[in-house]
């Protein structure tokens, strides 16, 4: 992972506002989504992978993904404590 302060002005954004992941890659195989504007639930900031709980970018530390993210953002490694699985 590269330091977040060495490049924190190289990131940009797509047009509704998630992050551009640097290895889209590693992105489309963890389905790594912006979500729509004005979605409220399931995002990278209720996510238990993602450990830095402080400013509007965030990393995320799942071993598929490695990526700066955003509240905006969600993926299929997605996982939180209270989420229920009945299987």
């Amino acid at each position: 992972m590269k330091d977040y302060k060495l490049w924190k002005d190289d990131l940009k954004t797509n047009s509704v506002g998630g992050l551009i992941p640097e290895d889209k890659k590693k992105a489309k195989h963890v389905d790594l989504i912006t979500l729509p504007k004005n979605v409220e639930g399931t995002n990278c900031f209720n996510c238990k992978w993602v450990m830095n709980k402080k400013g509007d970018i965030r990393h995320c530390d799942h071993p598929e993904v490695q990526s700066f993210v955003n509240k905006r953002m969600c993926c299929g490694k997605w996982d939180n404590p209270g989420a229920k699985r009945d299987f």
